[in-house]
């Protein structure tokens, strides 16, 4: 399994430490390897199908699965994702199976915090809580989710919960099946 940090300088592959790397390195074993040691605005792209880690996001990432096989991200407890990142950071996700392990995770991907968050083409299964879960707690984020898929979570396929009056998200929901979930997708503000 593989996954590789581009922080977004130079050109070529690149070390756990975002610097380039000799052809007869070996790359980083996981995308929660590679996650650190990428500066802001950088992107991990998935290399070979895996499973990986739960991942908590704290600045501007990419994480990019095109099409090599099963990128799992699997939870058997808590969050699967977990975004609380800065007022200015986007998040953008694509292509990811994230798996609650037959409902011991608690949410797929939980939204606290951004400016911007994008989920394409997921899927998104098994949590005992939500599949996605947008808690923001200030700030305007725009959260973009398209050609993803949610199921059989115990409660919200897709869940939106405005925790504070200062928080007002411009929501986009295009193309996204959620299936057998407790509920589709409930709106609270």
């Amino acid at each position: 399994m593989g996954a590789v940090a581009h922080p977004g300088l130079g050109v070529g592959p690149r070390d756990r430490r975002g610097r380039l790397r000799r052809a007869d390195q070996p790359l980083p074993q996981s995308a929660v390897h590679a996650r650190p040691h990428r500066r802001p605005g950088g992107e991990i792209d998935i290399l070979d199908p895996a499973g990986y880690g739960q991942v908590t996001i704290t600045k501007s990432i990419s994480i990019v699965n095109d099409g090599v096989g099963t990128a799992g991200v699997q939870a058997s407890s808590g969050n699967g994702v977990t975004i609380n990142a800065g007022s200015a950071d986007s998040v953008y996700l694509r292509g990811l199976n994230i798996d609650g392990q037959g409902g011991a995770g608690t949410d797929g991907i939980e939204f606290l915090a951004g400016k911007r968050l994008k989920v394409i083409g997921c899927v998104i299964r098994h949590f005992s809580a939500d599949g996605i879960a947008l808690f923001p707690l200030s700030g305007l984020p725009v959260i973009t989710i398209l050609d993803t898929v949610s199921a059989d979570n115990g409660s919200g396929g897709i869940k939106y919960f405005e925790t504070s009056g200062a928080a007002a998200s411009l929501l986009t929901i295009d193309h996204a099946d959620l299936v057998d979930n407790h509920a589709g997708w409930p709106l609270w503000s």
